[in-house]
């Protein structure tokens, strides 16, 4: 059972990692705010350490208005991201 849920596990988050890596690709800031949750999870975790407890809703809510936030700053900070295009290229 283990083996099995494990390689069900794996088979799963492939096509999740293409889904992001694509995501990525298409919009510019996802990985700025991914970074950003990221290191909201960092935080979290220090806070376990000390046994304060973050309930779970609060990581989703953190995650969903992460995403939100980067597709809202794709469509409405056209230049902002044109200007973070140009600096990659060069």
């Amino acid at each position: 059972i283990v083996v099995t849920t494990n390689i069900l596990a794996v088979l799963g988050l492939r096509p999740l990692y293409f889904l992001l890596e694509n995501a990525v690709n298409k919009l510019s800031n996802l990985k700025f705010f991914l970074g950003f949750y990221l290191l909201y999870l960092a935080f979290a975790s220090i806070l376990e350490f000390f046994f304060i407890h973050i309930p779970d809703v609060v990581s989703l809510i953190v995650l969903l208005s992460s995403i939100i936030m980067a597709l809202l700053s794709e469509e409405f900070l056209p230049s902002l991201n044109r200007k973070i295009k140009i600096k990659e290229k060069s």
